[in-house]
């Protein structure tokens, strides 16, 4: 499971993973991307996935 974590701004971050996979080559790529909040990180929670 990801945490939230503080950035430099003091807001809080989730880490998270984005796959694309090109249809044509087959070839996927993978990024690093943020959910950001004027949170800090001690007040972010996760909600339960349904």
């Amino acid at each position: 499971m990801a945490h939230w974590r503080s950035t430099a701004r003091g807001r809080a971050e989730l880490p998270g993973k984005r796959r694309r996979t090109d249809l044509i080559t087959g070839k996927t790529t993978v990024k690093t991307v943020y959910a950001v909040t004027s949170l800090i990180a001690e007040q972010a929670t996760l909600a339960p996935r349904s």
